[in-house]
């Protein structure tokens, strides 16, 4: 099943973490990405540029697949998230 996931950082927070520590969410939140995409769940990722926003599409067994994978992510405390899913047109 094809999901759809849209992430908004939510500046307030993220902001209070020291440099160091926002660099260090950062970097794992890309590897966390790209663990995903290697395994093929992950099936694309963009970012919306000057919004600190991103979209992915990941191909999941269920609803409940796509909230644990979210919620594991090194972002989660940062971000807003909406989860959708798709059907063929």
């Amino acid at each position: 099943m094809k999901q759809l996931i849209i992430f908004k950082l939510r500046k307030e927070l993220f902001s209070v973490l020291p440099p160091e520590k926002q660099i260090e969410r950062i970097e794992a939140w890309i590897a966390w990405v790209d663990k995903y995409r290697y395994l093929g769940k992950c099936e694309k990722a963009y970012l919306v540029p000057m919004r600190a926003t991103g979209v992915f599409i990941w191909e999941l067994e269920s609803f409940e697949e796509a909230d644990l994978l979210s919620m594991e992510a090194p972002m989660y405390p940062y971000m807003e998230w909406e989860i959708y899913n798709l059907s063929d047109w």
